[in-house]
């Protein structure tokens, strides 16, 4: 074999081992774009996530402001100062947004209620909730 032979054998081999290590790169770069991948969906959840707690605590802080607000007010008012007007402290909460006026539906009346249909009435907002204030005003009918 002349020495062009063995340089060419040697040159052929070096190609192989050099295609061999790019196949292998290949594979373990595919392999780490996939993890990547896999963390990056899970980097997205965890971001869309943390977002919408912070808009959660966002709005809560916003509750939590108009919730001390309002009960500075019944402790000036009532422990503090004279006895606390209904309606005053009604419209306070109203203004707060603790409170949103209502219009009585048959959903709304119940056997023990003193309401009917087409009264005003107020009901805690989400701010506050649970079950309906059904006091209503008097003349306070919508027809």
């Amino acid at each position: 074999m002349s020495e062009e032979s063995y340089r060419v054998r040697d040159l052929q081999e070096r190609v192989h081992r050099k295609q061999a290590e790019n196949t292998r790169l290949t594979k373990e770069l595919a392999q780490s774009e996939a993890k990547n991948n896999g963390y990056a969906v899970v980097t997205e959840a965890l971001m869309k996530r943390r977002d919408g707690l912070i808009e959660e605590l966002t709005a809560s802080q916003s509750q939590i402001s108009k919730l001390q607000e309002f009960a500075q007010y019944v402790i000036r008012e009532q422990c503090w100062g004279v006895e606390m007007d209904g309606i005053e402290l009604q419209d306070l909460a109203v203004n707060l947004g603790l409170l949103a006026e209502h219009i009585a539906t048959e959903a709304d009346v119940g056997e023990e209620d003193d309401i009917e249909v087409g009264d005003k009435m107020f009901k805690f907002t989400e701010a506050l909730p649970t079950a309906p204030v059904s006091q209503p005003q008097e003349g306070d009918k919508s027809e």
